[in-house]
């Protein structure tokens, strides 16, 4: 086994009248993968997620790789990326270095450029001047937009997945919803990222559709920096969403299903922001005005 190794600068800031000004830079010097950007543009956030970052809300856990084999060596890099990033394990704002990547995947640099160049394509990583790569960070209307494609893209496979679902496949669901409910009681934040996106992608894959998971994946890694600043009540009430749209599938109530999950992704996003979200994004709000719940 490969282990990724970051190292993450993560900045405290203040709001003053309105905008964020950074004034502290704390330095986690751990055998980490990438670096984050001391001169990162300013977001608003909560006060409580900024200190939380501050005081090392993301896992230190080292997010780890297998060793490439000769076959599709940038398909393999590729795949191991995403997962990282889906799962949060990268940071907003993190660069990645080509030489780093191809020491612990044990590769030459081709691959990891063309595997960082797919990822460029796909809106999840940017390019800097110097030809480097890195994590994007998100300003609070970029996330409001994103939030709402995914709210609208994953409502959808969840309607088709409550007309597709099996027994099989509600019996995996249950089981990963008893993993978060355990790994919350645990405080293994790890755990429940890892547990939340089993059940997601779990339900998205009963639609039946190939595209729209492949959709679905991309707005995940886009998205997927900012799982490490949720908090915990975040993840104890995706607990009780995730239950929510079990007994939707159960009863193959499309409907459910879409406005639990769909509430879900507001509350994290919601959790993330300084300032009150629009009420024509709110699930319950917009389901009262769009939509009937069978």
């Amino acid at each position: 086994m490969y282990i990724l190794r970051i190292k993450i600068s993560i900045c405290s800031t203040n709001l003053r009248k309105g905008v964020l000004k950074q004034t502290l830079m704390k330095t986690y010097k751990t055998k980490f993968v990438i670096s984050n950007k001391v001169d990162a543009s300013e977001l608003i956030l909560k006060e409580s997620i900024r200190d939380s970052v501050v005081n090392g809300a993301f896992d230190s856990s080292m997010p780890k790789f297998q060793r490439v084999q000769r076959r599709a060596m940038q398909d393999v890099v590729y795949e191991g990326l995403k997962e990282v990033i889906i799962k949060g394990q990268v940071a907003p704002g993190t660069k990645l270095e080509i030489n780093q990547l191809a020491n612990n995947f044990g590769t030459s640099p081709m691959p990891i450029r063309e595997a960082l160049s797919r990822l460029v394509e796909s809106g999840v990583l940017v390019t800097e001047p110097n030809k480097s790569f890195s994590v994007p960070l998100l300003q609070p209307d970029d996330l409001v937009e994103l939030v709402r494609i995914r709210m609208v893209i994953e409502g959808m496979a969840c309607i088709w997945a409550a007309e597709h679902i099996t027994d099989d496949e509600l019996k995996l669901i249950k089981t990963y919803c008893d993993e978060m409910s355990d790994c919350v009681r645990q405080k293994d934040k790890s755990g429940a990222t890892e547990a939340n996106q089993k059940i997601h992608f779990a339900i998205y894959t009963a639609a039946r559709s190939k595209k729209l998971i492949s959709i679905i994946e991309k707005l995940w890694m886009q998205s997927g920096p900012y799982i490490g600043l949720l908090s915990w009540e975040v993840f104890a009430g995706g607990v009780a969403f995730h239950r929510t749209a079990l007994k939707g599938l159960q009863n193959r109530n499309g409907f459910m299903v879409q406005r639990a999950i769909e509430t879900d992704l507001f509350d994290a996003l919601n959790s993330l922001l300084s300032f009150s979200l629009p009420d024509e994004i709110r699930p319950t709000v917009y389901f009262s005005k769009n939509r009937n719940e069978a």
